[in-house]
C-alpha cells in the first residue's frame, strides 16, 4: 500500500531485475507481471508460454518473490491528486502500474427500447431576465415565513372588509376621526346651520362638511367613526337624511329609508355591532313610529307606533330622538304626552328590545325638574361601567332654564345621577360623551343665537372647558362617540 492509501502490486525482485527495460513499446500491466510469474495466483505456471514470457523473469527463483493478490479500487483511486507522471509534460515512468491501476468501468445498461422523439415543448414561463436578480439568500431561507405573513395579511383584509360591511359599508366612508376629533352643527344662528369638523385639541380651527342648504344639523357618527348620517332641512316641518364620509364630507348623498319614513324623520341611533338604526319616522298617511331600519333602506322592524300598542298605553302623541345601549338591548327615547301648557315638556321612557316592554324612566315633576329629553348612552365597552346622560329643565323665575345629568345605568334602571354643567342663566342641553368616556361635551345657550360647546369631565365632575370658536356663534349638537 503506498503512502497515500492506493494498492497496488508489489514484488520483491533482486536489484539487477528491477533494472530490466519492458519489451519494445509494449508496456507491462500488472496482470500481465503476475501471469508470468511462476506460482502466480492469476494463472497457472504450467499454461505460462516460454516464448512470451520475459527471459530474465523467467531466471528468477520462484522463492525469490513476494507476490501480494491484488484487491479492488478505493475511493481514493478514483478521487485523488494526479501523480508526478501524470501531469502535463512528465516523462512516462515504465513502473507506474506497480502504483496504481485504473478503476473498473462502471456497468453499461443494456439499451432498451427506441422512444419516439418527443414533440415541441409545452410553453412555459418566460426565462427571467439576466437583468433580473435572483431572489436573495434571505428570501429563500424564510419563504415559508414570508408566505405565512402574506397569508395573515390577506385574512386580515378579509376580515376587515367583512367587520366594515356588518358597520354600514354601503355609506360612504373616510379615513376615521381621531379620538379629538367631533362633528358639529355650527352657523350665524338656529335654523341656518351646517356640519363641521372639529378637535379638541385645536378648538380654533374648523372645517366645513356641508354647505349650500337650508339648514344642516344633528350629526351621528358611525361606529367605526368613518361615516356620518345628518338631517337636512326639506322645509319648514320635513328632514331628510343625508350621509356623507366623517372626515370630509365626500360622497354625499340622501339615505335610503324605508316607505315608513316617507314624509319626515328624526335624528337616528346606531345599535352597536349592527348596521342597523333606530329612529323616529312619519309616513304620507301621518302615521308616527318608531322603527328599526338598516342603512340600506330595508324595514327591520316597527318597534312603537303612536296611537297603538305600548305608545297608547303611554298617551304619547310623539316620540323621537333615540339611544341605544351599548348592548343593544335597550333604547331610551323622548315621549311626550297630550300636554300644551308646557312646550319642553315630556319624559323619558325606556323600551326593552328584547321583550318590546315600554316602561317610563324619569317621570315629570320629579324633584322639581321636568322635560327630560336629549338622552345619550355611553355605549360601553370591555368591562366599561354604562352611563346615560340627558338634559332636564327647571323653572327660574319666570323663565326655564335646564342643565346636564349623568347616571350610571345598570340592567334597565338607573343610579345616582350626578350634574355635569354648572348652574347658571343659560340653557344647558345635548350632552355627548367622549370616546374614552372620560368626559361629556354639551350646548351652552347664553342667548337664542349664541351658544358654544363646553367639555367637563364627569367621573368625578371637575374642570369646565370651552372647545368651540368664537365664530360662528351659534354651536350645537356635537357627534363626538356613538348613540
Amino acid at each position: 500500500r503506498s503512502p497515500d492509501g492506493n494498492i497496488f502490486q508489489h514484488v520483491q525482485a533482486p536489484p539487477g531485475w528491477a533494472r530490466h527495460e519492458p519489451r519494445g513499446a509494449d508496456t507491462t500491466g500488472p496482470d500481465e507481471i503476475a501471469s508470468t510469474v511462476p506460482g502466480s495466483p492469476v494463472s497457472d505456471p504450467a499454461v505460462v508460454d516460454p516464448a512470451v514470457a520475459d527471459p530474465a523473469v523467467a531466471e528468477l527463483d520462484p522463492t525469490d518473490l513476494d507476490v501480494t493478490d491484488v484487491v479492488g479500487p478505493s475511493a481514493s483511486d478514483i478521487a485523488r491528486e494526479p501523480r508526478p507522471w501524470e501531469l502535463p509534460g512528465a516523462e512516462p515512468d515504465p513502473y507506474q502500474f506497480l502504483f496504481e491501476r485504473e478503476p473498473p468501468e462502471p456497468d453499461r445498461p443494456e439499451p432498451g427500447p427506441v422512444e419516439p422523439e418527443p414533440g415541441p415543448p409545452e410553453p412555459g414561463p418566460p426565462e427571467p431576465s439576466p437583468l433580473e436578480p435572483e431572489p436573495s439568500s434571505w428570501i429563500r431561507t424564510h419563504a415559508r415565513q414570508l408566505a405565512t405573513a402574506t397569508a395573515v395579511l390577506v385574512l386580515g383584509a378579509i376580515a376587515l372588509v367583512l367587520a366594515s360591511r356588518l358597520l354600514g359599508d354601503d355609506l360612504p366612508a373616510g379615513e376615521p376621526l381621531t379620538e379629538s376629533q367631533m362633528l358639529v352643527a355650527a352657523g350665524g344662528e338656529f335654523g341656518a346651520l351646517e356640519i363641521y369638523l372639529i378637535d379638541e385639541d385645536d378648538p380654533e380651527t374648523k372645517k366645513p362638511l356641508t354647505s349650500g342648504a337650508k339648514q344642516s344639523w344633528l350629526p351621528v357618527l358611525s361606529p367605526d367613526r368613518r361615516s356620518m348620517i345628518y338631517l337636512r332641512a326639506v322645509d319648514e316641518e320635513t328632514a331628510e337624511l343625508r350621509t356623507a364620509a366623517a372626515v370630509d364630507g365626500t360622497g354625499e348623498r340622501a339615505l335610503d329609508v324605508p316607505s315608513e319614513c316617507a314624509k319626515d324623520v328624526g335624528r337616528p341611533a346606531w345599535i352597536p355591532a349592527t348596521d342597523d338604526l333606530v329612529l323616529r319616522c312619519e309616513d304620507d298617511d301621518d302615521a308616527i313610529r318608531l322603527v328599526r331600519a338598516g342603512v340600506d333602506g330595508d324595514l327591520v322592524d316597527v318597534l312603537l307606533t303612536v296611537g297603538s300598542g305600548e305608545a297608547a298605553e303611554h298617551d304619547l302623541v310623539w316620540m323621537g330622538d333615540p339611544t341605544v345601549s351599548g348592548d343593544g338591548r335597550y333604547v331610551v327615547l323622548w315621549g311626550r304626552p297630550p300636554r300644551e301648557e308646557l312646550v319642553d315638556s315630556g319624559s323619558l321612557y325606556l323600551l326593552d328590545l328584547d321583550n318590546g316592554e315600554l316602561v317610563p324612566l324619569l317621570a315629570e315633576q320629579s324633584d322639581g325638574l321636568f322635560g327630560y329629553s336629549d338622552a345619550v348612552f355611553l355605549q360601553a365597552e370591555d368591562g366599561q361601567e354604562e352611563w346615560l346622560a340627558w338634559r332636564a329643565g327647571f323653572t327660574s323665575g319666570n323663565k326655564i332654564n335646564f342643565e346636564v345629568y349623568a347616571a350610571p345605568f345598570t340592567g334597565g334602571v338607573l343610579g345616582n345621577r350626578l350634574q355635569i354643567s354648572d348652574n347658571g342663566e343659560a340653557k344647558d342641553q345635548d350632552p355627548m360623551f367622549s370616546p374614552d368616556g372620560q368626559s361629556i361635551i354639551y350646548g351652552h345657550q347664553l342667548n337664542p343665537s349664541q351658544q358654544e360647546l363646553v367639555i367637563a369631565t364627569f367621573r368625578p365632575p371637575g374642570d369646565r372647558q370651552r372647545v368651540s370658536a368664537a365664530d360662528p356663534p351659534f354651536w350645537a349638537v356635537p357627534a363626538w362617540s356613538g348613540r
